[in-house]
């Protein structure tokens, strides 16, 4: 009977994925891209009238957003920097 219940219980429980979710267990470091996605258009309405700089201020930005997100992805659990 315990078993049966368990059984009807891990359908359930796969039959609706909602329930499972929470903010505790979502992945916060995907969503960088969000903050990174109207920082690029940005740098190149501010910098319009000197290209050099600007030129130079994007590659630096693509570059620090690349390194940034390498770092996510090679971070194994950065819910452990809060112990």
């Amino acid at each position: 009977m315990a078993s049966q219940r368990s059984t009807e219980d891990e359908r359930s429980r796969l039959n609706n994925p909602s329930a499972n979710w929470s903010l505790a267990n979502f992945d916060w470091k995907f969503l960088t891209p969000i903050i990174w996605a109207p920082i690029l258009p940005g740098i190149r309405h501010v910098l319009r009238s000197y290209p050099k700089a600007r030129t130079y201020t994007f590659a630096g930005a693509i570059l620090v957003a690349n390194f940034h997100g390498f770092w996510l992805i090679n971070n194994p659990d950065l819910t452990d920097l809060e112990d």
